[in-house]
């Protein structure tokens, strides 16, 4: 169960400064590793209205190296599954995976998430995925399915998980 820490919009709750509890999540021991999300009951389809509210958000969505609008996906020549970038802030991005007939992923690389003001552009992400979609997002150690940070759309609010 989360315990909320942000309102309704993504911004901090008075009083509240959810980097003292969850900056081990992206301490130097895990450093290069990645922290993993998921979209639950997401479609790879739902990719194109996230990237509107991202870019409305006046976030850079960038597919390939180039801006990206959110249309169709297809394998690279090489296989390669299809990959957003998305740019939150300076220094902090998420990789966006849409692939075919699976959730939406992403992941976040920890060494970016290195104070509150970095954390809170991860949470207005979780947030904003969760709002765009009408789902709960997860945030989790890499290698697992156990969240250390949840959206929850019931809540409305990005808290952390014990």
């Amino acid at each position: 169960r989360g315990c909320p820490s942000r309102t309704a919009n993504g911004a901090p709750r008075r009083g509240r400064r959810l980097w003292r509890v969850r900056a081990s999540s992206f301490a130097a021991r895990v450093e290069g590793r990645l922290a993993a999300g998921f979209v639950r009951g997401s479609r790879a389809s739902d990719g194109a209205r996230l990237v509107e509210r991202y870019r409305a958000l006046g976030w850079s969505v960038e597919r390939d190296g180039r801006p990206w609008d959110g249309g169709a996906l297809h394998r690279a020549a090489d296989h390669a599954l299809p990959t957003a970038f998305v740019r939150l802030a300076p220094g902090v991005s998420v990789n966006l995976f849409l692939w075919p007939d699976d959730e939406i992923a992403f992941d976040v690389d920890a060494r970016e998430i290195h104070d509150q003001h970095t954390l809170d552009a991860v949470c207005r992400f979780l947030a904003q995925t969760g709002r765009a979609l009408a789902t709960d997002v997860d945030l989790c150690p890499e290698g697992t399915t156990t969240p250390f940070l949840r959206y929850t759309r019931q809540a409305d609010s990005v808290g952390r998980c014990p």
